[in-house]
């Protein structure tokens, strides 16, 4: 894993739900190079937890600090909104110093290639067709990693290692939700018609690099389930890592 990247992307951070992983990426942050880039893909802070159990604690203050650091230091921060994050929607097309908020942006990388960043939720036509299932599912998936606790308990009993019972629910309900949405391929053809060479996405919580159509599909995962990130070197190659054990997970062939 590159420790000098030029661009970073991340999504689906969920700040301000009791399980999140934000502060695997402060760390990651603060372990690497300033970047050029940094674009956060959606569902940054999660908004929908304003409504019930809102956890926001002093290291969630302390992330915030070091990405307006990192823009005011001379960083392009792109601040990409989700579903979770829709009530910045009214800021999109503002620019607050070197960070903007958008709803989608194309990111030219070091080698000329074009890719299409948006968190993807406008493609997810579970969502659009009936929210209201949108909205349960998600409160199940907050039960479920609710019940991760008990779970990992227990086999830490029996020294097994931790397994992550909700990531493994909902990987096969989003495989569903791909399927009948047609997630990656509307996704792909809709960066085609930008002229882009690749998309780069969020809201499955999948973190995936793969060819669809054509065109380089590149889910950035999340930091609830997982803790991954895409980053692109000096010279415009794309690896997806798990931050925490600086792992390569998938690179985007040239």
């Amino acid at each position: 894993m590159s420790t000098n990247p030029r661009s970073i992307f991340a999504s689906d951070f969920h700040m301000g739900h009791r399980w999140s992983n934000f502060r695997e990426f402060h760390a990651f942050l603060k372990s690497v190079d300033e970047p050029q880039h940094l674009y956060l893909v959606g569902d940054i802070i999660d908004g929908w937890c304003f409504r019930r159990g809102w956890h926001w604690s002093q290291d969630n203050n302390n992330l915030i600090r070091k990405i307006l650091s990192l823009a005011k230091h001379g960083c392009d921060v792109q601040y990409v909104v989700g579903n979770h994050d829709d009530f910045l929607l009214h800021y999109v097309g503002q620019e607050f110093g070197q960070l903007a908020v958008v709803r989608e942006v194309i990111h030219t990388a070091a080698d000329g290639r074009r890719y299409l960043v948006l968190h993807g939720d406008q493609f997810d036509l579970i969502a659009k067709a009936a929210p209201v299932l949108y909205v349960l599912g998600d409160l199940g998936y907050a039960a479920l990693l609710r019940a991760n606790v008990l779970v990992n308990a227990v086999r830490k009993i029996f020294r097994k290692p931790h397994w992550s019972f909700s990531g493994w629910a909902k990987c096969r309900t989003k495989k569903i939700v791909n399927y009948l949405s047609d997630f990656e391929n509307l996704l792909t053809r809709y960066a085609a018609d930008k002229g882009c060479q690749g998309v780069i996405t969020g809201h499955t919580h999948t973190p995936t690099v793969k060819q669809v159509n054509g065109i380089a599909y590149i889910n950035c995962g999340d930091f609830q389930e997982q803790a991954t990130a895409l980053i692109e070197d000096a010279d415009g190659n794309l690896e997806l890592v798990d931050v925490q054990s600086a792992r390569l997970t998938g690179a985007v062939a040239a």
